[in-house]
């Protein structure tokens, strides 16, 4: 048999020669393997737990997993066997609390070792700002960490909580829920969009329009494409053919007279027509004629335009101040 131990950098023995298998140090401690049973020494080489275990992992947030005869448990860096080894499986303890399985049920332990829900789930994940998802029947809800479901198991499907907030679906159909548990919007949307600067995009019978963050819908659910509101506070909206703005309280700007619509840049947006383009202010005037082949945003005052591949400058208030003559400026 050949057999191991450990030397420090003065090629001294740090154990005695007589382990079957070592892994490496790791945080402390190393796995080491006599007999076909596994235990932990520490680096002056004491071993801190007997070697008994079939199994044992390494130390993760204070804890290992050990196994021992099919069944699992923890242990803390003393070596004691904090948590009875009798779970079919057991996973790492993370955010103060590890998912552990009996009879091909999910529950969750904290760090005492209390079950702090019954061991009664199809499946749990691990809490996450206060909160883990569970699942009985293909149904979604959330415990807290007391272990009290605090959001019915009843979803189909739920979106991870952004700002307090996640959308959820039954039948096919999407909502938003809070952290409580509160459906801040009917279940009834056929399809919906993450929030983007304080609105998200809704879709009910293949038409478009905007929710804030409790659950109002700013517009009508009318248009035929949408997209996010930036962050000047507009978004370009749909309708046939014909483009538009909202502002953040649902308000058309332009009377969809536009065929295409660029999102505003330092105070101004590109507009098309007919194949032409101009620029219009924040109110919706335009401070241009509707007439250039070409055109770019706005930067330091002025903008770059284009007639008949001969360029120029405009500025801010629509005034061409160089000639359209120019193949580059």
């Amino acid at each position: 048999m050949n057999e191991k131990g450990f030397v420090n950098e003065d090629v001294q023995r740090m154990c005695e020669k007589k382990y079957d298998d070592v892994y490496y140090f790791v945080n402390g401690f190393a796995q080491v393997k006599l007999n076909d049973k596994w235990g932990l020494i520490d680096t002056f080489g004491e071993e801190i737990t007997p070697i008994i275990y079939d199994v044992i992992y390494a130390f993760k947030n204070g804890f290992a997993v050990v196994e021992l005869n099919g069944k699992y448990g923890f242990i803390d860096k003393s070596g004691n066997e904090i948590i009875d080894i009798k779970y079919d499986y057991a996973f790492y303890f993370e955010n103060g609390f590890a998912r552990v399985v009996l009879n091909d049920k999910y529950g969750f332990i904290d760090e005492s070792g209390n079950e702090i829900t019954d061991i009664k789930y199809d499946y749990v994940c691990d809490f996450e700002n206060g909160l883990a998802r569970v699942y009985i029947n293909d149904k979604i809800g959330f415990i807290n960490e007391s272990g009290k479901e605090i959001i019915d198991i009843k979803y189909d499907y739920v979106c991870d909580f952004e700002n307090r907030l996640a959308w959820v679906c039954i039948n096919d159909k999407w909502g938003i829920i809070d952290e409580r548990g509160n459906e801040i919007t009917d279940i009834k949307y056929d399809y919906a969009y993450h929030f983007a600067n304080g609105f998200a995009r809704v879709v009910l019978n293949d038409k478009y329009g905007f929710i804030d963050e409790n659950g109002n819908e700013i517009t009508p659910i009318k248009y035929d494409a949408i997209y996010n509101f930036n962050a000047n506070g507009f978004a370009i909206v749909e309708i046939g053919c014909k483009s538009d703005f909202i502002n953040s309280n649902g308000k058309e700007l332009t009377g969809f007279k536009y065929d295409d619509v660029y999102y505003f840049v330092n105070g101004f947006a590109q507009v098309e027509l007919n194949g032409k383009w101009g620029f219009i202010d924040e109110s919706g005037n335009e401070i241009t004629e509707i007439k250039y082949d070409d055109i770019e945003d706005f930067e330091n005052g002025f903008a770059r335009v284009c007639i008949d591949d001969k360029w120029g400058f405009i500025d801010t208030t629509g005034k061409e101040i160089t000639e359209i003559k120019y193949d580059e400026v």
